[in-house]
């Protein structure tokens, strides 16, 4: 264990750090009081909330991590566990202890028999399609396009990415390793601990850590034809995706919004993305209709596809300072029939002012298959169509700093698309603070809610991990506790 002493001109130490200090000279982990640290850990990607914890926690075993959760729950004490640091709303925020995974939680494994690979929680995404790849696999589910992000923090949200046959992926997840708030070490599947597993994976992290999981692989296609085909009007792009997986004919597809004046339109242009994993060394017409206005195709290489979104974004960390701009995110999901009309609402109300910022605005949408989502902690949108819709808008003020007009104008203006939607029977993806808008935890997770509260609450009567997702406040509630 290593520590410096704490700034000094801060707020003063908790009670309780100078113990956990003491014990934690003799755990494997590391602490830190270290300021720079703390700091380091004190806001996640919307850079609008701030809470410093008072201490930093690096765990590279399941052990560590079991002995600061042991320590921690019976005092009370918050941890948060952070992976990348890319939701919003303070997710993964404290006051208490930020937890860590490194070391030996960022082990990939070989890949076995059935096409199964394990990997520690603290495994980035980049890494992992990079191993799977090598191996000739890739991740059965697909991965969300940004990679920046750890294995843990993903499966703690679902993670959904362009595949439309697939759910999140959770979904695909054969084994966890998962430390209980209780400082358990469990192996939790289908088959051992099923009411853990199910509660670990898109729970928010409120049941335990995950360290360790098990991932299903497919075997992977070298190369990816790649169809961008722009359309006029939400309309016409929803129903060209609509023909698209009817037929069959792409892998992946979603709709990416983009500014006004793109290709000499003087609207947004609706730009429908089909990807064919093949192992042609050529291109093919991509049947579709209607017919777009322009269409883009080109052959690229799998890893060439996986990169290109994170290499975007960094390209934006590098050149535009996207660490240290203000966002609001929010994703909802909606079925097929009002996704159209929720994301068309969303478009009308971006402002000239807003298009023009260096770093884009984004609004996307993924479609999917209600039936390929399997995880009762991953909520789905009410209605009986297997079809169902993800949409993303990515509002980014292109500038560091707070500004409270604003926060308030982009909160407000989202505001009234959120309630209809929410009487459209969607349901918020909760990687931005939803619950405290129009989806309180239980309204998300309807049905299965009272189980779940049930379930984290007997592996962590604690009920101090992640206090930043609401969800241990709102389980509390829900137990009378």
């Amino acid at each position: 264990m290593t520590a410096t002493q704490p700034d000094q001109a801060a707020a003063p130490p908790p009670a309780w750090l100078a113990e956990l200090e003491q014990r934690a000279t003799h755990w494997s982990g590391d602490l830190t009081v270290d300021p720079a640290a703390r700091e380091a850990a004190a806001t996640d990607a919307g850079n609008l909330d701030h809470r410093r914890p008072a201490a930093v926690f690096r765990a590279g075993t399941a052990e560590a991590v079991a002995e600061l959760l042991r320590h921690t729950g019976a005092r009370g004490i918050p941890v948060a566990v952070r992976g990348a640091g890319h939701c919003l709303s303070g997710h993964a925020l404290t006051d208490g202890v930020v937890l860590t995974l490194v070391g030996g939680l960022g082990r990939i494994g070989e890949v076995d028999t059935e096409g199964v690979i394990q990997v520690g929680a603290a495994v980035m995404l980049a890494d992992l399609d990079a191993a799977a790849f090598a191996a000739g696999y890739r991740p059965a589910a697909g991965l969300p396009d940004y990679h920046g992000l750890t294995v843990g923090g993903v499966l703690a949200v679902g993670g959904i990415s362009a595949w439309w046959r697939e759910g999140t992926l959770a979904d695909r997840v054969r084994r966890l390793r998962v430390v209980t708030g209780r400082g358990e070490i469990l192996l939790a599947s289908a088959a051992e601990h099923r009411d853990l597993f199910e509660a670990a994976l898109a729970g928010l992290g409120a049941v335990g850590v995950i360290t360790d999981a098990w991932l299903e692989l497919t075997p992977a296609q070298p190369r990816v034809q790649l169809d961008l085909l722009d359309y006029a009007a939400a309309a016409t792009a929803f129903a060209a995706m609509d023909c698209l997986m009817d037929n069959e004919a792409a892998d992946e597809v979603y709709l990416w919004v983009q500014r006004p004046g793109t290709g000499g339109r003087p609207g947004a242009t609706f730009q429908v993305h089909a990807y064919q994993h093949t192992d042609r060394h050529e291109t093919q017409p991509l049947p579709v209709e209607p017919e777009p206005e322009h269409r883009l195709t080109q052959l690229v290489t799998y890893p060439e596809r996986s990169r290109m979104i994170t290499e975007m974004f960094d390209s934006f960390r590098t050149s535009l300072s996207w660490d240290d701009t203000t966002k609001l995110w929010d994703d909802v999901l909606l079925s097929g029939q009002h996704a159209e009309h929720y994301l068309t609402r969303r478009v009308a109300a971006f402002t000239p002012a807003d298009w023009a910022t260096e770093i884009p605005q984004f609004v996307l949408a993924f479609p999917h298959r209600r039936s390929a989502f399997t995880r009762p902690a991953f909520a789905v949108p009410a209605g009986d169509s297997d079809r169902i819709v993800l949409v993303d808008t990515l509002r980014d003020r292109g500038l560091p700093g707070a500004d409270p007009s604003w926060t308030a104008t982009v909160r407000g203006s989202r505001r009234g698309a959120h309630e209809q939607a929410r009487a459209d029977g969607g349901v918020a993806y909760p990687i931005w603070g939803c619950w405290d808008g129009v989806w309180p935890h239980a309204v998300r997770l309807g049905e299965h809610w009272r189980d779940f509260a049930e379930t984290v609450a007997r592996y962590n009567p604690h009920l101090q991990l992640n206090q930043g997702t609401g969800l241990p406040a709102a389980i509390r509630a829900e137990l009378g506790r």
